[in-house]
C-alpha cells in the first residue's frame, strides 16, 4: 500500500513539473513576442512600408476572360491616383523591314515626316491615329492628370503624343528605339534616358507620360531600370505602357500594361442598362 502511495505521488510530482515547465515557457514565448512587436514598432525593424509598395497580389499571374489581372486593377487606379511616370510605345504603325533606316535618316535630315513619300514607314496608320485619340480620351474621361509630355524624335512617337494629349511638351532624342541608334552610342542614350527618368519633376497626384518605343526600357537592362517588377518590362504591344516610379534615386518598373486595351478592361465598368 505505502510502495503504491509513493509511486502515486511520485507521478503526480512529475505531472506538477510538466505543467509548470509547460505554463512557463509558454509565458516566456509570450513575453518575448510582445517584446520584439515594441521593438518593431519602435526601430521599424520590419520594412511595413516596403511592403504597403507592392500589393500582395502583384505576382499574380491569373488573368480573366478579358487578359486583365488583379494587379492591372490595382495598377489603373494607381495611375488615376497619380504620381507615376507612364512610358509608353507608341499607337500603331505599318510595318516595314527597313524603318530603322527609314528614321535615322528622317531623324538626320530634320524633314517634316508626315510630308515625306515614305511617311507610311514612320509615322502612325489611321489605326494608330485613332488608338492615340481614345488613350486621350479615356483618360479624360477618368480624370487621369498628365502634368507633362515627352516624346521621341520619331513621327508615330510625336504623333501619338499629340493626337492623345493635345500637346508635346519636350522632345527626347534618348527615347528613340535601339535598332535606329549605332551599337557604340546604346550606353550613351541608356544613360540619358535614366538621367530623363531621374530628372523629371513628378508631382503627387499628376503623372508624366513619355511617349516612346518598344525594347527600350528592358533591353538595356539596370543601365535605366533599378528593379523590374514586370518581370518582363518590353513584352508590350503597340500602345502598352509601364508604370514608372522613382524610390530614393532608384528607377522601378511598378507595372506593364501589356496594350492600352488591359488598361481599359481593368477600370473602365459597362453599366447593365
Amino acid at each position: 500500500m505505502c510502495v503504491c502511495l509513493e509511486v502515486l505521488v511520485v507521478k503526480s510530482s512529475r505531472v506538477v513539473v510538466l505543467a509548470l515547465s509547460a505554463t512557463l515557457f509558454f509565458c516566456l514565448a509570450l513575453a518575448i513576442s510582445f517584446a520584439w512587436g515594441a521593438l518593431v514598432v519602435r526601430h521599424e525593424i520590419f520594412p511595413y512600408q516596403a511592403l504597403e509598395a507592392v500589393p500582395v497580389f502583384a505576382l499574380e499571374s491569373e488573368k480573366d476572360q478579358a487578359g486583365v489581372s488583379a494587379a492591372d486593377r490595382y495598377w489603373a487606379q494607381k495611375v488615376i491616383d497619380g504620381g507615376y511616370i507612364l512610358h509608353f510605345r507608341h499607337a500603331q504603325r505599318e510595318k516595314w523591314n527597313d524603318v530603322a533606316a527609314f528614321d535615322a535618316y528622317d531623324l538626320l535630315r530634320g524633314s517634316g515626316s508626315a510630308a515625306e513619300s515614305y511617311a507610311k514607314a514612320v509615322c502612325l496608320t489611321e489605326q494608330g491615329v485613332e488608338e492615340s485619340r481614345l488613350i486621350g480620351s479615356v483618360f479624360r474621361l477618368l480624370n487621369v492628370k498628365v502634368a507633362r509630355v515627352i516624346a521621341s524624335p520619331s513621327c508615330r512617337a510625336k504623333e501619338t503624343a499629340q493626337y492623345a494629349f493635345g500637346r508635346i511638351d519636350g522632345i527626347d532624342n534618348s527615347l528613340l528605339h535601339r535598332t535606329a541608334i549605332p551599337p557604340e552610342q546604346w550606353d550613351g542614350f541608356a544613360a540619358q534616358l535614366r538621367s530623363l527618368i531621374l530628372s523629371i519633376d513628378v508631382q503627387p497626384g499628376t503623372n508624366v507620360v513619355l511617349s516612346g518605343h518598344g525594347r527600350r526600357l528592358g533591353d538595356d537592362g539596370d543601365r535605366v531600370i533599378d528593379v523590374d517588377e514586370t518581370q518582363d518590362v518590353d513584352g508590350r504591344d503597340e500602345t502598352g505602357f509601364v508604370v514608372l516610379e522613382r524610390v530614393e534615386g532608384k528607377v522601378i518598373a511598378r507595372h506593364k500594361f501589356t496594350s492600352f486595351k488591359n488598361f481599359v478592361n481593368a477600370i473602365l465598368e459597362v453599366p447593365l442598362t
